[in-house]
């Protein structure tokens, strides 16, 4: 797993915690919490993040999977 690898895109991409947060509807402490990898993701976040940042599914797998998910 590699949260800094999502926090990269984030930023790249122009998005704050807080938009991000409001795409998950979470606060912003919780979205930091689970970018950190102090909290766990829900497959509901993984999808809604995956679209919003227009994720591929490697970026998915390295940010997200500790193992490769097959296509």
């Amino acid at each position: 797993m590699d949260r800094k690898l999502l926090r990269a895109i984030r930023l790249y991409k122009e998005y704050s915690q807080n938009e991000m947060a409001a795409v998950l509807g979470i606060s912003r402490k919780m979205y930091g919490l689970k970018e950190g990898g102090k909290k766990d993701f829900t497959v509901s976040d993984v999808v809604k993040i995956k679209n919003h940042l227009e994720l591929s599914l490697d970026d998915v797998n390295k940010i997200f999977f500790a193992e490769i998910i097959a296509k």
